[in-house]
């Protein structure tokens, strides 16, 4: 763990010079291999330097990260104390998270993260794969695969932040083991203009495939969002719309 908060504040700081200036962040590829990691791991660094534009990247399958300890908030944070951040992203690796109850990737006070091509296996309780918090803009979560997870991904708007624009696109979810207060494979909690499309949900023992429930804050209503051209299967309600007025099953 060590060595990974290394690379990830030898990225720029925007201190450097010419084209460098003010730039903040690169790339840290993690090598085929089996790791056991301690979380958390800031994509912003853990130095005085809150950085943009990390990129974290494995070879899928062949990069794989596995638990030795527990932090709830997740193992990769995508974001920092300000919302200035932008462009986080985790690509191409697999995480297992067994047998800790956490988040695997949080994404809260950042705009553009993107989290592509990444397997998560294995959250339990009431926790996720990836949580999108509600001072989040326009993430993407794209091409992912979610394995046994209870929440494979869970957007949540509180207040007067809405977790705007998340997109949800070509992401596979199997599994869904059943859990006493619920299980889902998209959980949204608002989520102003998400879009929801091309995904694959194979719920196995999961209450809902898709499960929408109003903004905790004001106004505390479901916002307009996109549900498309999605798969779903093996569960007990589709989709569900709690609207205040009452829950509409498909």
């Amino acid at each position: 763990m060590a060595k990974l908060f290394n690379a990830i504040n030898d990225l720029s700081d925007g201190s450097g010079s010419g084209n460098l200036s003010g730039f903040t962040g690169g790339v840290v590829i993690i090598p085929p291999g089996d790791y056991d990691i301690d979380p958390p791991i800031f994509l912003r660094g853990t130095d005085a330097t809150q950085r943009s534009n990390v990129m974290i990247m494995g070879f899928g399958n062949a990069t794989r990260l596995n638990l030795d300890g527990t932090y709830a908030s997740g193992l990769f944070i995508l974001g920092g104390t300000s919302s200035a951040l932008g462009g986080h992203s985790v690509r191409n690796l697999v995480i297992d998270l067994s047998p800790y109850v956490m988040n695997g990737i949080n994404v809260n006070y950042v705009t553009g993260a993107h989290i592509s091509g990444v397997k998560i296996l294995n959250v339990s309780g009431a926790y996720s794969g990836v949580y999108v918090g509600s001072a989040a803009e326009d993430t993407i979560v794209s091409d992912c695969r979610f394995d046994n997870c209870t929440r494979s991904i869970f957007v949540y708007a509180s207040g007067t932040n809405f977790a705007s624009g998340t997109l949800v696109t070509g992401c596979f979810i199997e599994n869904i083991p059943s859990y006493a207060s619920g299980s889902y494979g998209i959980y949204t909690h608002g989520g102003d203009g998400l879009v929801i499309s091309d995904c694959y949900i194979d719920g196995q023992n999961g209450d809902c495939g898709i499960y929408v429930v109003p903004n905790t804050g004001s106004p505390n209503n479901v916002p307009q969002m996109t549900i498309s051209g999605n798969v779903i299967s093996s569960v007990d309600h589709a989709i569900e719309i709690y609207n205040n007025k009452g829950t509409t099953y498909t």
